[in-house]
C-alpha cells in the first residue's frame, strides 16, 4: 500500500486537556503515522470507518495490539514506564492505570463509552497521568494491581482500573465503570472528579493508605516465599483433589455445577493422572462427561474448529466468543490424552479440528502462533456485535441448507425456529451416539449414521465458506512465547500419537521461530509482534517453552531440542531460581523493581510456571542423570507441600509433577539400525498409549557415541543382531532387550 500524502497526517492534535506535545514528540508521531499509512488496527478502522484519526498518543509507538487499539483515543495515554511516573511526580498528579487485553469485551465497551469520549478524556488529561498496560505482555504488573484490588475487598476482572500515587502505590480501584451515574452507581466521569478532588484535598491520608495497602500487597504476594517443608507431599493429595472435584462436579454436563463454566476450572490433566494410577468409574465419568459435553456444546466452534473462552451457561452452549491460544493448546492436549485413554474417535477428531483451526487461522508466516481473536465482529448494520461471526439466525440457516440438511441440523445442532439463544443459533456437535440410538433418532431424516456424518461434514464446509464472507473478529497477532510453548507441545504430542507429520512440522517450525527470533544473548524474550520484540521473558515463558522442547525431543527424536532445553534451563535457573526456599520467581533477578516480586504458586487460566518447572526438572534428570535437577525439583515440591496438603485444587497442575516424582519412571530406549521403516513397529507401540511417567529416547546405533554424553541411558545399548531393539527399565531394573512388539507392549504396560 502506498503511504498517504504526508499533508494528511502532519496535524497531530493534542488530546483535549493535555499539555501541548513537544516538537520532538510531534515529529516522532508524524513519522510513525506516515510509516503506518492506512494500516491501523482493525478495530480502530471499523470505528473510524477508515477516516484519519483525530488524535494520536504515545501508544502508537507500542507493538502491543491492545495498546495500538488505544493509540487514537483522546486520552493522553502513556505506556508503563518511568516517563509516566516522572510526569506524575513533576505535576503532582495521581496515576490512572488501566489494564486489559485486546480481546476483552468489556475493555472495548469502556473504551467506546469513556476513553473515546472527549469530555471524559479531558477530565483524565487535566487531572491524571494515564497509563495503559496489556496484561498479556506485563502479567507481573497485572498481578500486583489485581492483588491490590482484592485487598480492597473488590472482585477482580478486566478492564482493571487502579489509581496510584506517583510512587506506584495503589489507593483505589475497580473494573468496569459505566460512563454516567445510574442505578445507585457512580459514573466514571463523576468518579474521576471525586478522586481528583480527594487526592488534592486529602493527599496525606491517601498517601498513608496507599503505603499501608502496598505493604499488604507485598506481604500477600511474597508470603509464599517460605521455608520448604521437611518432606514432599505424598501422592494421597491427588486422591484428595479428586474427592474435592467430585463434590462439585456436574454429572449431567461436566465441569463444575455453576455458570459461567471455564474449561480450565476442572483440571482434566490431574484427573487423567489419577485415572491412570487408580482406575475408578467416578474419575472416568468426570473425564468423559466433561470432554464429551464440552466438545458437543456451542463453546466448541463446530464450524471452524477450536474452543471459545468459556460458556455463559451450564450446558457449554452459549460462549463468550473470544478464542485464546492457550485454551486451545491445553484442550488439544487433553483431547489427545482422552483419545489415548479411551480410543474414542470423537476425542481424536476434536483434537485434530482444534489443531487444524490453529494451523489455518492462528499461525504466522514466521511459524509462531497468534494470541487470540476477539469476541466482537462487525455486524450487518456496521456495529460491533459479540458473537455475530459465529452464530446464525434460523432463517439464515434455512436459506443455505436443504430441507433434509435442516432436519439434520435440528437434530444434531439443536437448531429451532427461535434459535437456541437470543434469536440466534449456535451449532452444537454430533453426539457420538451408539448405533442403535443413532438409528432411532435419525429415522425421521431417512439417513443412517454414516450418511448423517457425511452430510454434517458437508454442512460444516458450507457454513464455513459462508462465514468467510463476514468480517472476521479482530486477531491479536502478538506471539507470546509462553502460549506458543503450550501450543508446540499440543502439536508435538498429537503429531506423534496420531502419526501426523504436518503437526510435527508445525511444532518444529514454531520452536525454530522462537529460538531464532526470541532468544537474545541466551535469554528468552516474551513477545514478537510484526517484527518487533518486546518485554523480557517471565518464568512461564521459560517453563512452557522448555516443556515444549522436551516434548519435541521425545516426538521427533532430534537431540537439538534436548540440547536447547538444557541451555534454557540453565538460563532459567540463573535468573529466576529461589535457591533458599525452592521454586522460581516469576520475574528475573534484574527485572524492573515493582511493589513485590511474585513466586506464582497457584494455577489460573494457564498452569503456574512452577507447576511446569518442576516436571521439566524431573524429566531433565531422567534424560541427563544430572542430580542437581532432581535435587531442586524436590526442594520446590517441598516448598509447595503445605499448599498441596491444604488446598490441592489451588495447584492442580502440579499433580503431574508430583505423580512423576512418586512413580517408577519407565526409561524407554529404542535403538535403530538406520532403517526407519524397520524401527516403526516398535515406535508404533509407544504411540498407542498415554504414558506420562516415562522418558523416550530414540536413536540409531551409529549415533550413540555422539549422544551418550548428553544421554547416559544410551550406555551399553545397541541394535542386537543389527535389528531395531527396545530397552525398558524402571526403578533401576531393566527388562530384557526385545525386538518383539508384543513383548514391548507388556513391558510398557507393566511395572507400575
Amino acid at each position: 500500500m502506498e503511504p498517504p500524502n504526508p499533508e494528511s497526517v502532519l496535524n497531530i492534535a493534542t488530546p483535549p486537556g493535555a499539555d501541548a506535545y513537544s516538537a520532538e514528540l510531534t515529529d516522532r508521531l508524524q513519522q510513525a503515522l506516515i510509516a503506518k499509512g492506512d494500516d491501523y488496527q482493525p478495530r480502530t478502522q471499523y470505528l473510524l470507518a477508515k477516516n484519519r484519526p483525530k488524535y494520536t498518543n504515545r501508544l502508537l509507538f507500542e507493538s502491543s495490539t491492545y495498546l495500538q487499539q488505544h493509540a487514537h483515543n483522546p486520552v493522553n495515554w502513556y505506556p508503563w514506564g518511568e516517563e509516566a511516573f516522572a510526569a506524575a511526580k513533576a505535576l503532582g498528579r495521581p496515576v490512572l492505570l488501566s489494564i486489559g487485553y485486546s480481546t476483552c469485551h468489556w475493555c472495548h465497551v469502556m473504551e467506546e463509552e469513556s476513553y473515546d469520549n472527549e469530555e471524559t478524556a479531558k477530565i483524565i488529561n487535566q487531572g491524571f497521568i494515564a497509563i495503559k498496560v496489556d496484561r498479556e505482555v506485563r502479567p507481573d504488573v497485572d498481578e500486583i494491581y489485581m492483588t491490590a484490588l482484592h485487598a480492597m475487598g473488590k472482585q477482580g476482572g478486566w478492564p482493571l482500573n487502579v489509581w496510584l500515587t506517583a510512587d506506584k502505590q495503589p489507593f483505589f480501584g475497580g473494573t468496569y465503570f459505566p460512563p454516567e451515574d445510574g442505578n445507585g452507581r457512580l459514573g466514571f466521569k463523576q468518579l474521576l472528579l471525586t478522586i481528583q478532588q480527594q487526592y488534592r484535598d486529602n493527599h496525606a491520608d491517601i498517601q498513608a493508605f496507599a503505603e499501608k495497602l502496598s505493604t499488604t500487597v507485598k506481604t500477600y504476594i511474597e508470603g509464599n516465599n517460605i521455608a520448604a517443608a521437611e518432606s514432599v507431599a505424598t501422592i494421597d493429595v491427588l486422591e484428595k483433589l479428586v474427592t474435592e472435584y467430585a463434590t462439585h462436579f456436574d454429572m449431567q454436563w461436566g465441569g463444575f455445577k455453576r455458570a459461567p463454566k471455564f474449561p480450565s476450572s476442572l483440571s482434566l490433566n490431574a484427573l487423567m493422572h489419577a485415572q491412570l494410577r487408580w482406575p475408578e468409574a467416578a474419575t472416568e465419568e468426570m473425564i468423559n462427561t466433561t470432554l464429551t459435553k464440552m466438545a458437543q456444546g456451542g463453546m466448541h466452534d463446530q464450524i471452524g474448529g477450536g474452543f471459545h473462552r468459556y460458556s455463559t451457561d451450564a450446558k457449554w452452549l452459549v460462549p463468550h466468543f473470544e478464542k485464546m491460544l492457550y485454551d486451545n493448546a491445553l484442550l488439544a492436549q487433553r483431547y489427545t490424552q482422552g483419545w489415548l485413554l479411551t480410543k474414542k474417535p470423537y476425542y481424536q477428531a476434536t483434537a485434530k479440528r482444534t489443531l487444524d483451526y490453529v494451523l489455518k487461522e492462528m499461525t504466522s508466516a514466521e511459524g509462531g502462533f497468534y494470541s487470540a481473536t476477539d469476541a466482537d465482529s462487525l455486524g450487518p448494520h456496521g456495529e460491533m456485535e459479540e458473537g455475530y461471526y459465529f452464530s446464525w439466525t434460523p432463517d439464515e440457516l434455512a436459506s443455505m441448507l436443504s430441507t433434509q440438511e435442516m432436519a439434520l441440523a435440528s437434530l444434531l445442532w439443536g437448531i429451532n425456529a427461535q434459535g437456541n439463544f437470543e434469536g440466534r443459533s449456535i451449532p452444537t456437535g454430533w453426539t457420538s451416539l451408539d448405533q442403535t440410538t443413532a438409528e432411532q433418532l435419525l429415522a425421521k431424516t431417512g439417513l443412517i449414521p454414516e450418511q448423517a456424518r457425511e452430510m454434517e461434514s458437508a454442512m460444516r464446509a458450507k457454513l464455513y465458506d459462508a462465514r468467510q464472507q463476514r468480517a472476521a473478529p479482530l486477531r491479536d497477532e502478538k506471539q507470546i512465547v509462553e502460549w506458543n510453548g503450550l501450543m508446540i507441545s499440543a502439536f508435538a504430542k498429537a503429531g506423534f500419537h496420531f502419526s501426523e507429520p504436518r503437526y510435527l512440522a508445525a511444532a518444529e517450525g514454531a520452536a525454530i521461530f522462537i529460538l531464532t527470533k526470541l532468544v537474545k544473548e541466551q535469554r528468552l524474550q516474551r513477545v514478537f509482534h510484526h517484527g518487533s520484540i518486546s518485554a523480557e521473558a517471565f518464568l512461564e515463558d521459560y517453563a512452557f517453552f522448555i516443556a515444549a522442547l522436551l516434548d519435541l525431543y521425545e516426538t521427533t527424536h532430534s537431540p537439538q531440542w534436548l540440547e536447547a532445553a538444557v541451555e534454557l534451563q540453565a538460563s532459567q535457573d540463573s535468573l529466576y531460581q529461589d535457591t533458599v526456599n525452592g521454586g522460581y520467581f516469576r520475574t528475573s533477578d534484574d527485572h524492573e523493581e515493582l511493589l513485590a516480586r511474585e513466586k506464582n504458586q497457584s494455577d489460573g487460566a494457564v498452569p503456574s510456571g512452577n507447576s511446569y518447572a518442576v516436571l521439566n526438572l524431573l524429566r531433565l534428570f531422567e534424560f541427563t542423570q544430572n542430580p542437581s535437577y532432581k535435587t531442586f525439583a524436590e526442594l520446590t515440591l517441598k516448598s509447595v507441600t503445605p499448599i498441596l496438603n491444604q488446598q490441592p485444587t489451588q495447584l492442580a497442575e502440579m499433580m503431574p509433577a508430583l505423580d512423576f516424582y512418586h512413580s517408577e519412571i519407565k526409561e524407554v530406549v529404542l535403538i535403530g539400525n538406520g532403517d526407519a521403516a524397520a524401527l516403526e513397529p516398535l515406535l508404533t507401540v509407544v504411540k498407542q498409549y498415554w504414558l506420562p511417567n516415562k522418558v523416550l529416547i530414540v536413536t540409531d546405533e551409529s549415533d550413540i557415541a555422539e549422544q551418550e554424553k548428553l544421554l547416559p541411558l544410551l550406555g551399553y545399548k545397541k541394535a542386537l543382531q543389527g535389528k531395531p531393539t527396545a530397552y525398558v527399565c524402571y526403578n533401576k531394573i531393566c527388562e530384557l532387550p526385545t525386538q518383539s512388539v508384543s513383548v514391548l507392549t507388556d513391558q510398557l504396560l507393566g511395572g507400575e
